[in-house]
């Protein structure tokens, strides 16, 4: 699955915040997530936790 598809669940509410990091870990794709996350985490509870999760001191 790509990371856009991942992206989707995950604000959709398919996938919850733990199992979106995990999964972006294993296909290692952290900073490219980051850089996806980082507009919509303003917006969108699950995907601040996601944020949260793959890059601690972000906030």
């Amino acid at each position: 699955m790509d990371l856009t598809t991942y992206v989707t669940e995950l604000t959709a509410g398919l996938i919850g915040a733990a199992s979106f990091a995990a999964a972006v870990r294993q296909t290692g794709q952290t900073a490219d997530a980051v850089r996806l996350l980082v507009p919509i985490a303003q917006h969108d509870a699950a995907a601040a936790e996601a944020l949260t999760r793959l890059a601690p001191g972000w906030r």
